[in-house]
Parts: C-alpha cells; structure tokens; sequence
C-alpha cells in the first residue's frame, strides 16, 4: 500500500511539475495526507534541505533522485539509512501535512515548496489519488484471481 501511494504522488508531481527537484515539501504533505486518509501511520520528517515521510520502519522518498540516483526514483528503505546520509537526517518531525506547512512557512522556506500556495493542489491530488488508487487495487485484486 505504502508503494502505490508513493507511485501516485510522484506521477502527480510529475504531471503537475515536470521535475521532482525542489518538490520535497509538497510531496511528503501529499504522501502525509495520502497515507492518513488510508489510516497509516506516519510522519513527515525534515532538515534544513530535505523533507521525507516515515511509515513504521521505512523512509518513503520520492524526491531523492535530488540527490542521489542510486536510489531510484520511488525510494522505501529501512530507516536506519537516516543515520547514514545527510539529507535523510531529520531535526523535525510532524504528525500532520498543515502543522508542517505552517513551520514552512515560519522557517522561511520556499513558497514554491509550500502545499497551501497552491490553490486547490490538495484538492486536485485528492481527486488524482481516489481514481488511480482505486485503479491500482482492481488490477491488484483482477491479478489475483
């Protein structure tokens, strides 16, 4: 489930950014909100240049490439690797993608790295994430049968 949600959101930031870089904040908001509207734990981590999620034992990353390309695109990693690399290191964490936007905010990030300056994007993603989530389990369940 962690894996279809990291697909979705980094198809929609791609689609709606045409790049990944520099998308970090807004995509660990809609993995945040994606991953709590399917009731999954999780939080959203960040440090002075990169925002994350972590969902019980895994970083979920979809904008690493910024970085690093060994990683792939769609990155899910045992969370020990936030020791081990400098942009996984997190100083912050938050239960909610609005309590994170709102430090943005105050901690000056940049406003294009912000989910609220963006008029309806939530909703937008909220829309993109229902059809192709619900697309991803029929094929699941279609597969198994």
């Amino acid at each position: 489930m962690v894996e279809d949600v990291a697909l979705i959101v980094r198809n929609f930031i791609i689609e709606k950014f045409q790049r990944s870089s520099t998308i970090c904040g807004i995509s660990a908001c809609l993995i945040n909100y994606a991953l709590n509207k399917l009731k999954v734990k999780n939080l959203i981590c960040t440090n002075t240049q990169h925002a994350f999620v972590i969902s019980g034992d895994s970083i979920v990353d979809v904008t690493v490439d910024q970085f690093e390309k060994t990683y792939g695109e769609i990155c899910i990693i045992d969370k020990s690797h936030c020791k081990k690399k400098y942009f996984w290191k997190s100083l912050i964490k938050f239960d909610g993608y609005e309590e994170f936007a709102l430090w943005q905010e105050k901690s000056g990030w940049p406003s294009s790295q912000i989910l609220f300056n963006y008029e309806n994007m939530l909703e937008e993603f909220d829309e993109y994430f229902n059809k192709n989530f619900k697309n991803k389990r029929t094929k699941k369940t279609r597969k198994s049968n």
